[in-house]
């Protein structure tokens, strides 16, 4: 294992320790675990992840003076090859008289990098490597740090999707939740019986990340994990009545909607937020105290709340709550 190329593979796996499985299955195991990121929505921009490298460094305290004598050494190393390819001059004589070995670069580093690093070019991106900006250090960390954390959205996206559809199985352990969740999700790929199997094993198995670092994931990505809890749970339902689906309840306030502001409608807008509620007072011609009501909340995409509309499911009427512009409800 080479001197510089693994300077931050030492570190990530240090994070977060990993395991390789076999790589026969592994690439058809990825291929579907891949299809399910991108169902679920685990991938992550590249602004999503350099801004989580940056957030995930401040949590483990790390900066570039963490890095202030790998810096040394590479520097040294470099200056080392540029007396080499630039000034001509000897390969042991330059690994002698700038004393190498007290940089911890031993003669079959050297060796490797005289071979490989050659040119003026090569030298200079070997340069480039040099953890001595912030920018270079979140750049390299988030190589390591992206699959990591997409797998473990998807994770946690998996354990709320099996959790709504099997109340009765929330007290299983979270290694038999996604055992039985891959399962039956493999149940639609052709696949010969043993790589089954061994790939059922392989996507089964648990993040690599620490709880303590689960814990402050959880909070970072709220917002994601939330849309996938609001997606994966039944949909509402108030039996026995005309209005008994929360998406026709959902169309009908929206419709209001559209008829009240008229022109007014902001292209950026729906109901996104739908909640069953009980009233507690009367409303004239409208409901009474006691009777459950739809509330749906028209809100931009940038989530910004634009109306607040009730339903009444008995009859189809509809009640504005507050709206941008009021005007007389007809």
């Amino acid at each position: 294992m080479k001197f510089i190329n693994c300077i931050f593979l030492f570190i990530t796996i240090s994070m977060y320790p990993m395991e390789i499985p076999n790589e026969e299955v592994n690439q058809r195991a990825r291929k579907i675990q891949n299809d399910q990121k991108k169902l679920f929505e685990c991938e992550l921009s590249n602004e999503e992840i350099l801004e989580a490298t940056r957030f995930d460094l401040m949590q483990k305290n790390i900066s570039v003076s963490t890095f202030s004598d790998i810096t040394n050494k590479t520097r040294t190393l470099v200056d080392a090859l540029k007396q080499l390819v630039i000034q001509g001059n000897k390969a042991d004589m330059v690994f002698s008289e700038m004393k190498l070995e007290r940089h911890g670069i031993t003669q079959e580093n050297w060796m490797y990098y005289t071979t490989n690093y050659n040119t003026k070019e090569k030298i200079a991106a070997l340069e480039e490597m040099i953890p001595d900006s912030e920018k270079k250090i979140i750049e390299q960390f988030s190589k390591s740090l992206q699959p990591l954390l997409e797998n473990w959205l998807l994770e946690t996206k998996i354990l709320i999707d099996f959790d709504n559809k099997n109340p009765d199985k929330r007290e299983l352990p979270r290694s038999q939740k996604l055992f039985c969740w891959w399962k039956n999700v493999l149940e639609k790929y052709d696949i010969k019986p043993d790589d089954r199997e061994i790939i059922i094993q392989i996507l089964s198995k648990e993040s690599p990340l620490p709880p303590s670092d689960q814990q402050y994931w959880h909070s970072y990505f709220e917002q994601k994990l939330q849309i996938c809890r609001d997606l994966a749970a039944p949909p509402l339902q108030i039996e026995g009545t005309k209005v008994s689906e929360q998406n026709e309840a959902k169309h009908i306030a929206f419709e209001g909607y559209v008829k009240k502001m008229r022109t007014q409608i902001l292209s950026t807008e729906s109901v996104q937020d739908i909640s069953v509620i009980t009233l507690g007072y009367d409303i004239p011609l409208f409901a009474s105290k006691g009777d459950r009501l739809w509330e749906a909340r028209v809100m931009t995409i940038e989530q910004e709340l634009r109306a607040i509309i009730w339903v009444n499911p008995k009859t189809k009427a509809v009640h504005f709550v507050c709206v941008p512009y009021f005007t007389e409800e007809k």
